[in-house]
């Protein structure tokens, strides 16, 4: 039965969603297959273009709306013989009718059945194809784009069905066990604000349930931009939503294998991402309660008891804004320790976790990596710097004012835990962290015993190491130094590491001169107890200086080579972006182990198997389990797989061919070589 003509102009509303059908090989890596009592494993993409391309898309593409819409136009006469060709239900343009033959060239049927055709590509001439270059160079991506994905996602383990549009009601997509989401949609304003806001709705639909996981997906360069405002602002985890350019998932060397790795990734860490959700919800509830009731706690006091808790510190010299905040901020943590919700959901985090650590290992190992590619190691750093520094303002400098002025405020102006440094800060300078008990401070400043100052200020030598992005210091590996971490000062980040044995100490006048000489100034003041650790520590006191352990992990930048002897002329091949320029990665260190913790593991295992594919095809290559391997860590000469090992170097690239040579690549085993940047040279492809 033939078509109507009202149905061939596509004037009915087109489907918006499609089951994908396409039957396709397995890939190696195929994701975990779903229980039988579940069924297959329910994907949902929700992206206009590979839902169909419609004529708004052509118009917005293309530059051949007007002459659409002009029956007299030479580009009507050339499409519409081919429209007759393809479809025979319409007639000749001559005896058609105008209207039916303008509505059908308006509409999505005509797109989607006549100029994405094979035929109207053979037959159409530069009069169409011209004017229709950039539409049919985005359709062209769009297929590529919907192959990978039906690849990826093969019918015989995953229900994969597309829309055009999100839901009205995002709880709707709770239904589905992962999404693919396009950023940008059609007549989309304020992507980013939508996107975020739709997914924070969806997440609230039905608290706490788990929720799928995410990839959003855009050419927009928002995307990476504005990466961090995704989990922040939507309140989902980074550890289960990954943000991916289209043009990345197009690459040859992505595709469907890279975006089944990272499914297998935002499935594994499901679970974690969860309890992520549930704990940070718990704890800004947690904190939103306790400022409450901190609220309530200054009213109940008011002036009369900020009046005693003033005269309190005065008697003691101590600073008033420290005594108070002091007072103050354990109210509002002893209001947040309490809340059961946040000692439920840190339980659930602590189970978590430790269902990962490897069994049997000493010291404890993680045996799966969590990859969380939106967090920015500065936020983790400076976690680790509010933990050591206090946020009061730096007091005047001691040269400010004189002698006398300085001695009467002493013990406001270098108090107990101030670190003092001169303005120009190396390797070699002399800092000094100051260990005089508050207590003996105040009494020396007392106006009794400023007619014959005799007290003595004490303290300890530390030295500055500069934190630079990407090279943690080494005193994070070594793990066994007293190390303040996180001071900024003049826009620098600083450690400060104990010199053990090097002391100083002066009666307080004596230091005043020897302060301003020096031009030593305070840069910051260490929390009472991390002050403490170093006074213990110098004056042997305690048995161990720290009573919590912060971790930091030291992170260096790297150029990636595989090598070996079968390898075109055995000479090593680098690891390359997709412009031809040497990929710098950033390779972590902890514990004698060398991992990564971005999305680099994925791109390294999939750039080893199109090598060992090309050049060793014997070799069985388990790409998931490389890349779990990377991101959970390897020793130098460790095994990465059966057949590949795992090699850390350091030299200049210049270097390359007497340090990596052909002649001596390795003919067994290939080895995945990481040679770390020196720092003080300017290699090829580091960043400035």
């Amino acid at each position: 039965m033939s078509q109507s003509k009202e149905e061939a102009a596509g004037l009915a509303a087109p489907a918006s969603e499609v089951a994908s059908g396409v039957e396709v090989t397995a890939v190696e890596l195929a994701a975990p297959a779903a229980a039988a009592s579940r069924g297959p494993i329910k994907v949902r993409v929700i992206d206009d273009e590979l839902a169909g391309l419609t004529f708004a898309h052509l118009t917005a593409l293309s530059e051949i709306g007007e002459a659409l819409a002009d029956i007299s136009s030479p580009e009507i006469a050339e499409l519409w013989s081919i429209v007759v060709s393809i479809d025979n239900s319409f007639q000749a343009l001559a005896t058609e009718k105008t209207d039916t033959v303008l509505q059908f060239l308006g509409s999505t049927r005509f797109v989607q059945d006549i100029l994405l055709s094979q035929k109207f590509r053979d037959t159409a001439t530069a009069l169409l194809m011209d004017p229709l270059a950039n539409f049919f160079q985005r359709a062209d991506s769009v297929r590529t784009l919907r192959e990978q994905i039906e690849a990826a996602f093969p019918p015989t383990e995953f229900e994969t069905t597309f829309a055009s549009a999100r839901p009205s009601a995002p709880a709707d997509l709770l239904q589905y066990d992962f999404l693919i989401l396009d950023l940008v949609l059609n007549r989309s304003a304020g992507a980013i604000d939508e996107m975020v806001k739709y997914l924070l709705t969806m997440a609230d639909a039905n608290y706490p349930a788990q929720i799928p996981a995410i990839i959003i997906m855009s050419n927009s360069e928002e995307l990476t931009t504005d990466r961090l405002r995704f989990s922040t602002e939507s309140q989902i985890s980074a550890a289960g939503l990954l943000l991916l350019p289209k043009a990345k998932i197009r690459e040859p060397g992505f595709g469907k294998e890279g975006l089944v790795l990272s499914y297998q990734q935002l499935d594994r860490q499901r679970g974690v991402a969860h309890h992520m959700r549930v704990f940070m919800r718990a704890w800004m509830g947690a904190l939103e309660s306790a400022r409450a009731r901190a609220s309530t706690t200054l009213w109940n006091l008011d002036a009369a008891a900020m009046q005693q808790i003033h005269l309190s510190a005065i008697t003691e010299d101590d600073p008033y804004d420290e005594h108070l905040n002091e007072l103050m901020s354990r109210e509002y943590l002893w209001h947040v320790e309490a809340s059961p919700e946040v000692g439920e959901a840190l339980t659930a985090l602590d189970e978590c976790f430790t269902e990962k650590i490897s069994p049997g290992s000493t010291p404890p190992l993680i045996g799966t990596r969590f990859i969380a590619p939106l967090v920015n190691p500065k936020v983790g750093r400076d976690l680790v710097s509010h933990f050591t520094w206090t946020g009061f303002p730096v007091p005047k400098a001691l040269d400010s004012m004189s002698s006398q002025e300085s001695l009467e405020s002493f013990n406001k102006l270098v108090p107990f835990g101030a670190v003092l440094a001169p303005d120009v800060l190396t390797p070699e300078s002399e800092c000094l962290v100051h260990i005089t008990q508050q207590c003996d401070l105040n009494a020396a400043t007392r106006a009794k015993n400023l007619t014959n100052p005799v007290h003595s200020a004490q303290f300890v030598v530390v030295l500055p190491v500069e934190v630079v992005e990407h090279r943690m210091p080494s005193h994070d590996a070594e793990n066994k130094s007293l190390v303040a971490k996180g001071l900024s000062i003049g826009g620098k980040e600083y450690d400060f590491k104990l010199a053990e044995g090097r002391q100083l100490a002066l009666r307080i006048p004596k230091f005043i001169e020897y302060a301003k000489a020096e031009k030593l100034r305070v840069v910051g003041r260490l929390r009472h107890d991390i002050a403490t650790h170093f006074l213990s520590a110098t004056v042997n006191h305690m048995t161990r200086f720290a009573s919590l352990k912060t971790t930091r992990v030291e992170v260096r930048s790297a150029n990636v080579f595989l090598y070996g002897k079968k390898l075109p002329n055995g000479a090593p091949l680098m690891f390359l972006e997709k412009d031809g320029a040497p990929a710098v990665v950033q390779v972590a260190l902890h514990n004698k182990l060398y991992f990564f913790q971005d999305g680099t593991s994925v791109r390294l295992a999939l750039w080893i198997k199109a090598l060992l594919a090309a050049h060793y095809a014997d070799v069985k290559f388990d790409t998931a389990a490389a890349c779990n391997t990377l991101s959970v860590g390897m020793k130098d000469k460790g095994p990465l797989t059966n057949a590949v090992d795992f090699v850390v170097k350091s030299f200049l690239l210049d270097q390359l061919k007497g340090q990596l040579p052909a002649e001596r690549a390795p003919d067994g085993k290939v080895h995945v070589v990481v040679v770390e940047i020196p720092q003080v040279a300017a290699v090829l492809g580091a960043p400035a």
